[in-house]
């Protein structure tokens, strides 16, 4: 068929990829059906209660490694000015374990912290360049003037912002990362909004090494170490990067065993009701350290053959009618309409977002079975997905 193969999407970004020889995609409408005594009538109560699962079965084979050259990815990790930085208190023996809840944390976002408070904090990002090394990047965010703006230890005066708000101070970060030479060649910097943003407000750095494959013995990093005792703004550590690209079947089962057996979501992925943008969320739940949670599964991509967006043709075997690859999608929404096949309109090679819904299936895997052969080197699997627009959990 056109387009790509069956894909598990993780939270990180990374998919699994998967052979699969066919599937069942199973929909139970909620329908309460009363029975009219005499007549043998019946009549039902429809609420749009849906319940939906697909079962891939699939043949887990070996990688042939030559030909495997796009799996290889980018450590992220990124610094949300939109809120301060969230965490544990914990007792010496972990007996209490008390949640920091999320506050803003600039001024002009109702948080505590102004342009002048934040003067004298750092931001450090451990950067891995080629080799694989550890280059330590470092910004001082002052009230005199900027300096070093192309060296690794650069100065960002931030009191002659023009407001207080979070979004103002990412996209100055932002714009001096991204002219300096010597970060912008080992990070590159880009800006998200958050769930807290609101219009055009964008508060969030995203930063992504330039250099890919996993961070290794690299220390965790971006750090920000803060002025006297002002507020720190939510740091998510790098994380993610695939170093290894090829794996045998065996690793790949593996890999599934250890991404489903034991996984946490700590906090909440998709959206619910509406497709407004405040709605859709990815928050990684009260940690400093979210490496152990990025394999957790999200999404599926399963393509089909389409003539939706295909050069039209004829059904001869001189002119064929072409097709193009799509991904299903479950269009959910209340009154949402658009639906259907027209509506589909994203190839199926496009990049799985949690927060849209035509990208591919939100979800997560719920049932695993491996069956293996003697003497063979594939595995049988048998995958159940289950489709969530909102998961929530611990």
């Amino acid at each position: 068929m056109a387009g790509l193969g069956v894909r598990l999407v993780r939270r990180d970004g990374v998919l699994i990829n998967l052979d699969c020889t066919d599937y069942m995609i199973q929909i139970n409408r909620n329908v309460t059906t009363i029975p009219v005594p005499f007549t043998a009538e019946r009549f039902g109560g429809d609420l749009n209660m849906v319940a939906t699962s697909r079962r891939l079965n699939c043949i887990i084979k070996d990688d042939n490694c030559p030909d495997i050259t796009a799996s290889v990815t980018s450590a992220l990790g990124s610094i949300d000015f939109s809120q301060t930085t969230l965490g544990f208190e914990t007792t010496d023996d972990y007996s209490q374990i008390t949640p920091i809840l999320k506050t803003r944390l600039m001024t002009g976002d109702g948080g505590p912290e102004s342009r002048t408070s934040l003067s004298g904090s750092t931001l450090t990002v451990n950067a891995r360049n080629a080799d694989g090394e550890e280059v330590p990047l470092t910004i001082t965010f002052n009230s005199t003037a900027d300096s070093g703006t192309d060296s690794a230890d650069m100065g960002i005066r931030i009191d002659n912002l023009s407001d207080d708000k979070g979004s103002t101070l990412a996209g100055r970060v932002r714009t001096l990362i991204a002219a300096n030479t010597t970060w912008s060649a080992l990070v590159t910097a880009t800006l998200e909004a958050t769930l807290r943003d609101t219009g055009s407000e964008y508060s969030r750095v995203k930063l992504t090494m330039v250099n890919k494959g996993g961070m290794g013995a690299i220390t965790a990093s971006p750090i920000w170490s803060p002025a006297g005792t002002s507020r720190v703004p939510s740091i998510s550590s790098f994380t993610g990067g695939s170093a290894q690209d090829c794996f045998s079947a065996g690793d790949k089962v593996q890999n599934l065993l250890g991404s489903v057996a034991n996984n946490t979501v700590l906090g909440g992925v998709g959206g619910l009701l509406f497709d407004s943008a405040t709605m859709n969320l990815d928050i990684l739940g009260n940690t400093a350290d979210p490496n152990y949670v990025n394999d957790y599964i999200i999404g599926l991509q399963l393509p089909y053959n389409s003539f939706s967006g295909a050069v039209a043709g004829t059904t001869s075997v001189t002119t064929p009618q072409s097709y193009t690859g799509k991904n299903f999608i479950y269009a959910t929404g209340f009154g949402n309409k658009s639906k259907g096949a027209t509506s589909n309109t994203q190839d199926s090679s496009i990049e799985f977002d949690v927060s849209s819904k035509y990208t591919g299936v939100r979800g997560t895997v719920t049932s695993l079975e491996f069956k293996y052969n003697a003497g063979n080197t594939t595995y049988d699997a048998s995958i159940t997905f289950q489709p969530l627009d909102l998961i929530l959990g611990v």
